[in-house]
């Protein structure tokens, strides 16, 4: 289904190895492309998914990350990011820690 979000998605793909673009935001930088996908929609809600440790956004109640429309969320693992941020401060900080700011050596 094309949608402005993913309209916004295929567009930011061209141009590179689709390949490793996914490969790269799907494991260990979606996180940086939540953060992306948040600031083109600011109504949107950068959500993580405990299971998979896996970032993505909420736009009109449908979940994206790099690959478009994720389906078969499993929603009781589901946390925005603001929640966790207020809610589970440690939690919070270990993933931003771990996932988010991760240090090249």
């Amino acid at each position: 289904m094309i949608n402005e979000v993913t309209e916004f998605i295929d567009n930011f793909k061209k141009g590179f190895n689709v390949e490793a673009l996914e490969e790269s935001f799907s494991h260990g930088n979606c996180y940086h492309f939540a953060i992306t996908l948040y600031n083109v929609f600011p109504h949107s809600e950068i959500v993580h998914e405990a299971v998979d440790n896996h970032f993505m956004i909420k736009y009109n109640n449908v979940f994206y990350d790099i690959n478009g429309i994720v389906e078969n969320v499993n929603e009781s693992n589901i946390q925005t990011l603001r929640d966790l941020k207020l809610y589970d401060v440690e939690y919070y900080e270990n993933l931003m820690r771990d996932c988010a700011y991760l240090k090249t050596r």
